[in-house]
């Protein structure tokens, strides 16, 4: 009986240290040993002549995160610029619905460098303030790269004041929906 219970426990222990161990490495090492290139994804950029310097969203918040919000002010100046490239405003509509306003954005050199979306929609709920994160030293850019001819603001008629006027109207529209005014004439 002995003998037949060690063949067991022999069994299941060959077959445990033989089982292949996971190799685990960490941080950026496992990112260059598998040849990964990062893509940025979302980021901010600025030109400066015919140069687009640009930082990664995510890196910019990492470097904020125990900044505490403050309420800023929304520039009127805001409006009137356009900061989507080439891009049509109906490619942000469902963006800007759907931005949580309790999430601050972030600012630099009274720059929006993330919350575009949120902005637009606090303005098309007539707010002039919004809660904010300011980045008093930027880090170094992440990205340096030449100017393509493709990426300039030539020919956009668009302004954030105009996305604001679509929001404003597309979020009446949804609360006069929601109110199912009768008038007494209507015999209600």
């Amino acid at each position: 009986m002995i003998s037949y219970l060690l063949g067991i426990i022999s069994v299941f222990a060959y077959k445990f240290l033989t089982l292949p161990k996971p190799v685990v490495v960490y941080g950026d090492k496992a990112l260059d040993i598998i040849g990964y290139e990062e893509d940025m994804g979302q980021q901010f950029s600025t030109v400066i002549g015919d140069v687009r310097y640009a930082w990664n969203i995510e890196k910019l918040w990492l470097e904020v995160e125990s900044l505490e919000p403050v309420e800023w002010e929304i520039p009127e100046s805001f409006k009137e610029d356009w900061y989507w490239g080439q891009s049509h405003p109906s490619e942000h509509i469902e963006r800007c619905l759907e931005a949580d306003l309790s999430y601050p954005i972030l600012i630099w050199d009274e720059e929006i460098i993330d919350g575009t979306h949120r902005t637009v929609k606090a303005l098309a709920q007539n707010k002039t303030t919004i809660k904010a994160k300011i980045i008093t030293n930027i880090p170094p850019p992440d990205e340096e790269t030449n100017l393509e001819p493709s990426e300039s603001k030539e020919g956009i008629s668009w302004t954030h004041g105009d996305m604001v006027m679509v929001i404003m109207s597309i979020l009446e529209y949804e609360m006069m929906k929601e109110y199912k005014f009768r008038h007494p004439i209507d015999g209600v």
